[in-house]
């Protein structure tokens, strides 16, 4: 799985990229701070799911979602979130998410969920 990443905060977002690099079916093809930085700097012909958190600032993630769904149909997206708020959830879903991954589930679960 080549995976995309984008959370801002930094220090989880290295810590999600450390973990996941250690499995061996993934790889990491970016690990990003914002929508923005993503959607521009992205290798998204290579990038098989998307690990969007939802509170972005700037771009959100509901909306990169929704740009990634309208323009690499092909990259299947999940939502980060630490909400459980369903009108949240139901808003990324909407947007073309696949699911959604609760922040501070084990790290098993992360990876058996991508």
């Amino acid at each position: 799985m080549n995976i995309c990443l984008v959370e801002d905060n930094v220090a989880l977002l290295k810590s999600l990229s450390t973990r996941l690099a250690r499995e061996p079916d993934i790889r990491i093809l970016g690990a990003y701070v914002s929508a923005e930085e993503a959607l521009a700097q992205g290798p998204w012909g290579e990038v098989d799911i998307l690990l969007a958190d939802i509170d972005l600032p700037g771009i959100s993630g509901v909306d990169m979602i929704r740009q990634v769904r309208a323009l690499y149909p092909a990259v299947i997206s999940m939502a980060f979130t630490i909400c459980e708020d369903r009108a949240t959830v139901f808003a990324a879903l909407k947007a073309g998410a696949f699911g959604y991954i609760l922040k501070g589930e084990v790290p098993q679960m992360l990876v058996e969920s991508l």
